[in-house]
């Protein structure tokens, strides 16, 4: 089949619907299909090899104080640039790029399948003059308004079907999980060897992901300070980028946390992969996840999990099994979590264990597989 993706984020940028993008097209395109990918234009950062996929890149700008996003007004004229005609268009942001998904399924008459990766938190920080009731109202109508143009709408979790289905869409939401590359994590090198390297303790602490208020990651830090206090020789990872990093590295110094607490930054690729191997347990503020990468790949990397019960996480754990899971916001439910896996090592490695079968569910190859079901079903 020939598949068009549309996205308005895709490299340079990095979050967990890029890396979803990225391993679903590499994946098909292993299976024999033709992709390309329509995003936003990179100025001074262009993509990786993605083995033969194409990328048309469309012009855009970005606002004054969200420089990490890339704007791209839409033409509705932009899918005379594709190359031959499509079997399926498949859109996974409903905004510039996004609307122009929905002009080249009407004008070349071809299935739009949407997926939709964000619940409404996400966004409604992003219009912090408004009320929260009035923010999020409109958050809902506005993406469900956008998914009415296709033809198949799909989500990676219940949460964000819930969401799409009280802003008002009627048709049915298929599940299908966002694809994981289980592969990463295998053979990598032993786990004390890239302990030492990285400077972590046994066992350690780790968060990768966006560092923005949506995600809560100044709640961890809170629930550091107690872990530390009785376990002063325990390191906690925060790993990436965002408008928060700076307030969250001072907060840090003001809960006393400089020896505990490290900041590598953005991390990609292998460097990536190495990290989340060192680590034990994965710790994930945030009650605004739909399904997050960054926790499904701790899971395929054999971390036990310490979280929130809010989004669509619950739906990725077993509580009990491979995670704890506190209330959002509770920074003693997530403190107590660890302090368990810390006390009882035996317990950290079984969830560990747990957690790596667990990840079987998510591999790529099987949402690969799914996928292709569901396109061949609309052609």
């Amino acid at each position: 089949m020939k598949i068009a993706f549309y996205s308005d984020t895709f490299w340079p940028q990095v979050n967990g619907v890029v890396r979803s993008l990225v391993t679903l097209a590499e994946t098909l395109r292993e299976r024999g299909h033709e992709i390309e990918v329509h995003a936003p234009s990179a100025p001074g950062g262009e993509s990786p090899d993605l083995r033969g996929i194409r990328v048309l890149r469309y012009a855009s700008f970005t606002l004054p104080n969200y420089r990490q996003y890339r704007l791209v007004i839409p033409t509705f004229g932009r899918w005379r640039s594709l190359s031959g005609r499509p079997d399926i268009i498949h859109t996974h942001t409903p905004f510039g790029v996004g609307w122009e998904a929905v002009a080249a399924a009407k004008h070349l008459g071809r299935p739009l399948v949407g997926t939709h990766h964000t619940l409404a938190e996400k966004f409604r920080v992003y219009l912090p003059l408004l009320p929260v009731p009035i923010a999020r109202s409109l958050v809902l109508r506005y993406t469900a308004r956008y998914y009415r143009h296709c033809q198949l709408v799909l989500a990676s979790s219940k949460a964000v079907a819930d969401e799409l289905k009280a802003g008002g869409l009627t048709q049915l939401v298929q599940w299908i999980s966002n694809p994981l590359d289980t592969d990463r994590f295998i053979g990598s090198a032993p786990k004390e060897a890239l302990k030492q390297r990285f400077g972590l303790s046994s066992p350690a602490l780790l968060y990768h992901g966006r560092i923005a208020a949506e995600n809560r990651v100044e709640v961890l830090l809170d629930a550091m300070a107690g872990i530390y206090r009785a376990a002063p020789q325990i390191t906690l990872t925060i790993a990436g980028d965002g408008p928060n990093l700076q307030h969250l590295k001072q907060h840090a110094a003001r809960l006393g946390l400089q020896n505990a607490v490290k900041f590598p930054g953005m991390l990609h690729g292998q460097e990536l992969t190495q990290l989340i191997v060192a680590s034990d347990i994965f710790v994930s503020p945030s009650d605004s996840e739909n399904q997050s990468m960054a926790l499904l790949e701790a899971m395929a990397a054999g971390l036990a999990i310490v979280a929130t019960r809010g989004g669509g996480t619950p739906e990725q754990v077993v509580e009990g099994e491979n995670a704890y899971l506190a209330e959002p916001g509770d920074r003693e439910g997530l403190a107590a979590g660890v302090r368990e896996l810390l006390n009882e090592p035996d317990r950290c490695r079984r969830f560990g264990e747990r957690s790596r079968e667990l990840a079987q569910r998510f591999d790529r190859h099987h949402v690969a597989e799914a996928l292709e079901k569901v396109y061949a079903a609309l052609i």
